[in-house]
């Protein structure tokens, strides 16, 4: 499957393509910028802060606060895929600190629950 995700007339579209086909299908039920495609095929999205998790479908299955955190990636930690985010935090005399989540992909839809 492969899926585009761009702004027209001041909202997200995302349009999905089946393997070895040349039509696209709108998916109607994500209404927010795609960040990534992640392993598990789910749709991750961060727009305004909400951690936003669709299924391959565009059905929303999770939506929640990010709470500041920035998504990063995905990559594996040898055969296990895992979600990076990172906090960045505001130290005195302008130092920064910043740190990083890992969540392992498989656990994504169990976050905020």
């Amino acid at each position: 499957m492969s899926y585009a995700s761009f702004s027209s007339g001041g909202s997200w579209i995302c349009e999905q393509w089946p393997t070895g086909s040349t039509t696209a299908t709108v998916m109607p039920g994500v209404t927010h910028r795609i960040d990534a495609l992640l392993t598990t095929g789910d749709l991750l999205s961060t727009e305004g802060g909400v951690l936003r998790l669709y299924d391959p479908n565009g059905s929303l299955v999770l939506s929640v606060s990010l709470g500041g955190l920035q998504y990063c990636y995905e990559a594996y930690v040898g055969p296990t895929p895992y979600v990076f985010f990172s906090l960045p935090i505001s130290l005195s005399h302008g130092d920064w600190d910043f740190r990083v989540y890992a969540i392992p992909t498989s656990s994504m839809r169990g976050l905020g629950g």
